[in-house]
C-alpha cells in the first residue's frame, strides 16, 4: 500500500519537529491572548461590542467566553491533547477573527483589535495582536491558521499526550490480539 504525498511529508521526523514548534508557538499565542482578556473581561466585552457584528445579547456572552476558550485551546496545544480537534477549533476561531478584522478594515475602523489587553511589549503585540487593526493582523492570523492546518495533517505529533494515548491504545490492542491468537491456538491444540 502506497501512502499519499501529504503523508509522505507529514510523517517525517523534520516535519514533526516543525509542527512541534508551530504547536508550541500557537499555544503561547492563545495563552497570552486568552489570559490577557481573562484579567480584563469587561474591557474585552466592550471591544467585542465595539465591533458591532453581534447583537448586544450575544456580544456579552461571546466576550466573556472567548478568553476562556482561548486559554483552553492554548492548554490543549501546549500539552498536545486532542490536537486534531483542537486544530479544527483553532482554524474555525481564526477564520472568525479574520472575517471580523476584514470587516473592521473594510468599514475604516482601525481601533484596538482586542487581540491582547494590557500588554504593550512590541514583541508580544507583533505576534499576538496590537492596538491598531491593520493588514498585518490579517496576515498574522492567516499564518496562524496555516500553522493550525499543519497540526491537523500531522499524524504522529511529538511530545504530545495524544502520542502517549495512541501508544497505550496500540499496546492494549496488541495484547488483545496476542490473547486472541493464543486462545485460538490453544483451542486448535486441544481439538487435535
Amino acid at each position: 500500500m502506497t501512502s499519499s504525498p501529504v503523508t509522505q511529508i507529514t510523517d517525517t521526523q523534520p516535519w514533526r519537529y516543525i509542527t512541534l514548534i508551530l504547536r508550541l508557538f500557537l499555544a503561547l499565542v492563545f495563552l497570552v491572548a486568552g489570559f490577557s482578556k481573562v484579567t480584563q473581561p469587561w474591557t474585552f466585552v466592550h471591544t467585542v461590542e465595539g465591533y458591532n457584528m453581534l447583537p448586544t445579547a450575544l456580544a456579552r456572552p461571546f466576550g466573556l467566553a472567548l478568553p476562556w476558550i482561548e486559554v483552553m485551546l492554548g492548554i490543549y496545544l501546549l500539552i498536545g491533547l486532542f490536537i486534531r480537534i483542537t486544530a479544527v477549533a483553532v482554524v474555525a476561531l481564526l477564520a472568525v477573527f479574520l472575517v471580523a478584522l476584514a470587516v473592521q478594515i473594510g468599514n475604516g475602523h482601525t481601533g484596538n483589535c482586542g487581540c491582547v489587553l494590557g500588554i504593550n511589549n512590541p514583541l508580544v503585540t507583533a505576534f499576538v495582536g496590537g492596538n491598531d487593526i491593520g493588514i498585518f493582523d490579517l496576515v498574522r492570523d492567516g499564518l496562524l491558521l496555516l500553522f493550525a492546518l499543519a497540526l491537523f495533517v500531522t499524524p504522529r505529533p511529538l511530545l504530545a499526550v495524544d502520542a502517549l494515548l495512541h501508544a497505550r491504545r496500540t499496546a492494549e490492542e496488541d495484547m488483545e490480539y496476542a490473547e486472541d491468537t493464543t486462545s485460538i491456538y490453544d483451542a486448535r491444540a486441544s481439538a487435535s
